[in-house]
């Protein structure tokens, strides 16, 4: 199946007067939205279909839905952003590359946002353009924001609650739950640690949170990309989320995911979302970056999948497909991201985190 594409426009609307660091972003975004913007429609004119696009200045590497804000006629989207801070000081061989690593990491601390909204309006229903929008962030008593995080999930029958999960990559593994306020228009994002991922899980580039039978309970469904190949690609754990709690993760229990071609999309999962239904979609990437030389300039390739369903009856089963039929290949970006459909013509939402070339948002159609 092919995916059709259609492009809408899309504005940023900052927060400058909250802070120095919202100023600084706003004048980084004003000043490189065109060229990402340029590069967003080019590929949308060369491979044409049906898409809603929404541009960010930063990739997307995972995305859950808001509760209903602004208002019925749109739907938002709270996104993250995989910053990470460069390489220790130990790996700088002289004094002007130290300086040069604290001078990054310091950017990387203090001005580099890790959540962001996305605002994608109805357009059968308001003319409105579709916004990125920062968010302020408040981190509390951690003292080191998040690095890598490659994924999120609302936490279901909570208004406007989520975890986001840093990815393992070197010694950050930190499981985050995050609650959003409006203030006036505009969001804040309350941040804290509430579990650690354990050492044997690296990579992780996907999560999803489901709703279990007890109070308070939830299964925490997480996957790997599989760089090198790993066991269990895809792990889960019961868990039980309770003011004050902190949950040290073991993902006992565990399947592997192989519905598509690893020679021709490495990166077997990006990310995957869980319909209320119980369907289970992956999405894969090729990057080229990820096997030659780390190169930021692809060129991608992703293919999003409806892989399984995921049962909740007498006990929690993840049924994966052994020849998946529905497969979504869309050419040219790198899907990191999956969510529920803006519109009710829409199968699903899906995050771009095409490196140089920034993000979008899009929707695929039948």
């Amino acid at each position: 199946m092919n995916p059709f594409y259609t492009t809408i426009p899309f504005t940023y609307n900052g927060l400058k007067d909250f802070s120095k660091y919202n100023e600084q972003v706003i004048r980084k975004i004003k000043h490189l939205n065109f060229v990402i913007l340029r590069f967003g429609l080019l590929f949308s004119m060369l491979f044409a279909g049906n898409c809603v696009i929404a541009q960010s200045y930063y990739g997307i590497s995972g995305m859950a839905q808001v509760d209903a804000w602004p208002d019925e006629t749109s739907t938002s989207y709270l996104v993250v952003h995989d910053h990470k801070y460069f390489s220790d000081l130990s790996t700088a061989k002289s004094p002007k590359d130290q300086d040069e690593v604290k001078r990054r990491n310091k950017a990387i601390a203090n001005y580099e946002n890790r959540f962001g909204m996305v605002v994608i309006p109805d357009s059968k229903k308001t003319k409105t353009k579709s916004i990125y929008q920062s968010i302020i962030e408040n981190w509390g008593k951690i003292s080191k924001k998040a690095n890598d995080i490659e994924s999120i999930c609302k936490i279901p029958e909570k208004t406007n609650e989520f975890l986001a999960l840093e990815s393992g990559w070197k010694t950050f593994r930190r499981l985050f739950k995050i609650s959003l306020r409006n203030i006036s228009g505009h969001w804040m994002a309350d941040i804290e640690q509430i579990g650690q991922l354990p050492g044997d899980i690296k990579e992780v580039e996907a999560m999803s949170c489901i709703k279990a039978k007890g109070k308070d309970e939830y299964y925490l469904v997480v996957g790997t990309r599989i760089q090198p190949k790993v066991t269990n690609s895809i792990r889960w754990e019961k868990i039980k989320l309770t003011s004050g709690s902190f949950l040290f993760l073991t993902f006992n229990n565990g399947v592997d995911y192989k519905g598509v071609d690893d020679s021709e999309f490495p990166r077997i999962i990006s990310d995957f979302y869980v319909e209320p239904n119980g369907d289970f979609w992956i999405s894969s990437t090729y990057d080229k970056g990820d096997a030659a030389d780390d190169s930021d300039n692809g060129p991608f390739k992703s293919v999003v999948t409806l892989a399984g369903t995921i049962k909740k009856t007498s006990k929690f089963q993840i049924d994966l497909f052994k020849d998946p039929k529905t497969k979504y290949v869309i050419p040219t970006i790198k899907i990191e991201a999956l969510g529920k459909a803006a519109n009710d013509d829409a199968v699903i939402s899906f995050g771009v985190d095409d490196e140089v070339y920034g993000g979008t948002i899009r929707q695929i159609f039948n």
